[in-house]
């Protein structure tokens, strides 16, 4: 399920590239080559590279943790993005 993505917390606010490990209608996990930190509740835009241009879905940090592979693991809650942009996600993982 990798997706190339890119990750927004702030205006300015640069952060490293990361991708997609696990999607759900809720739920999506991506990780990080590099160690970030953001509280839990703290709101991500991450706009994910489909075949048919950029998908930005909304989240907020339900969890994060430094993996035995040494990225980080952020878990968010996208449960309040629209169901056509979840569904844009889906067909493409689909049609991989």
């Amino acid at each position: 399920m990798h997706i190339d993505a890119s990750a927004a917390g702030a205006p300015e606010q640069p952060l490293p590239r990361c991708s997609t490990v696990d999607v759900s209608r809720s739920g999506l996990l991506v990780a990080f080559g590099e160690p970030v930190g953001f509280p839990v509740g703290h709101r991500l835009v991450i706009s994910l590279a489909l075949d048919d241009g950029r998908c930005h879905l909304m989240g907020s940090v339900n969890r994060i943790a430094r993996g035995d592979d040494f990225r980080t693991y952020v878990a968010l809650d996208v449960s309040s993005t629209p169901a056509a942009e979840i569904e844009r996600v889906s067909a493409h993982l689909r049609h991989r």
